[in-house]
């Protein structure tokens, strides 16, 4: 794979436009200055996402992504780099332009992120289980990237290792006197992360579902939908690497309770799972040429297994919002996210673990 490009460039992120500028005259020397519309996208949460274009050629954007403030802490730049490579090679990501100091530079999905209706459409649903079980068919035998096989398909779960790695990031006391009092009351009161995480693990240990490439942050937002060519894509691969099959698709059903308003009564009923998982595990047999049939108990036991993991989506992204909550600048309440994500882990425990 060709070797991405690095610029010394730093983009101030509230003062961006003559920093962008800069990485324009590189990446698309054609267009003039004067020339360039913006469009700021607001759907994420952790970064800042401004996409560069000509007038009426908005199919043609260029997205600048500058990362939030001390996301290097949780987040492995190098694998989301690295991802993005291999999967645009497999027509399954925009190209990766270039990388600066703190961001990068990578091309536009024509279509529309799905919102809390369109995603349990029967035929959406469909394309996103097909995409999936795409995603999931990728082995590191047909990579011949030295670098992305040895980075992105070590052979351990990545699940776990970055919990840890989170963990070093929590802080144990917030510098805001009402956030502190938050965090005691409905954190540290509640639940002691390093035994729970110790527990889950041990929870988790036995899984014989296979470990797969994920994506494992399959939220809403992160999936597009094309309407004119019938396509699911997904973008966003801050967080991919191996892990269990189950866990991929446990973490995006929770995702249907959304973000900015979450509401987990619309985490699919077993009806909805167990047709989902059916057609994820028919096209993953078809992506893996395989020409067993699919058994139900074999769904069942995927079923199973989905359950247990949303333990681990739950917990893993409550840690994830208690870092965020002392280092993120952008205007989210990560503490109340972590207390929703903690809530609902505690609740669907009772249900699962007997």
């Amino acid at each position: 794979m060709s070797q991405i490009e690095s610029l010394s460039i730093t983009v101030d992120p509230k003062n961006n436009k003559d920093d962008i500028y800069e990485i324009l005259k590189l990446i698309r020397p054609s267009w003039e200055k004067n020339s360039v519309m913006f469009k700021v996208f607001t759907e994420g949460i952790t970064n800042q996402l401004i996409g560069c274009y000509q007038h009426l050629e908005e199919d043609k954007m260029v997205l600048i992504r500058i990362y939030g403030e001390n996301t290097e802490r949780i987040i492995d730049r190098q694998v989301e780099r690295l991802s993005m490579q291999l999967l645009h090679s497999l027509d399954m990501s925009p190209p990766l332009f270039c990388t600066f100091n703190n961001g990068m530079c990578y091309g536009y999905l024509v279509g529309e992120p799905l919102d809390e209706k369109s995603i349990s459409n029967d035929k959406i649903s469909r394309l996103i289980a097909k995409e999936m079980a795409r995603l999931h068919s990728i082995k590191s035998k047909n990579i011949e990237d030295p670098e992305i096989r040895s980075v992105l398909f070590c052979g351990k779960p990545s699940l776990f290792r970055k919990i840890s790695v989170m963990f070093k990031n929590v802080p144990e006391k917030y510098d805001d006197e009402d956030k502190q009092k938050q965090y005691k009351l409905h954190v540290t009161s509640q639940i002691n992360l390093e035994d729970e995480c110790d527990e889950l693990c041990q929870y988790l240990h036995d899984c014989d579902l296979p470990l797969v490439f994920c994506h494992n942050d399959l939220l809403i937002k992160n999936i597009i939908y094309n309407d004119k060519t019938d396509v699911i894509s997904f973008i966003d691969f801050e967080y991919t690497g191996l892990n269990c099959m189950a866990y991929d698709i446990a973490n995006h059903f929770c995702e249907y309770a959304g973000v900015d308003e979450v509401d987990y009564t619309r985490f699919p009923n077993k009806e909805y799972q167990i047709r989902w998982l059916r057609n994820y595990l028919e096209y993953s047999n078809s992506f893996s040429e395989s020409t067993t049939e699919i058994q139900e108990k074999d769904v069942e036991h995927l079923y199973e297994w989905v359950q247990k993991f949303t333990l681990a989506s739950h917990f893993f992204w409550g840690v994830w919002a208690l870092v965020q909550a002392r280092y993120s600048t952008i205007s989210f309440d990560f503490l109340q996210y972590a207390i929703l994500r903690f809530n609902e882990y505690k609740h669907r425990k009772k249900e699962i673990i007997l």
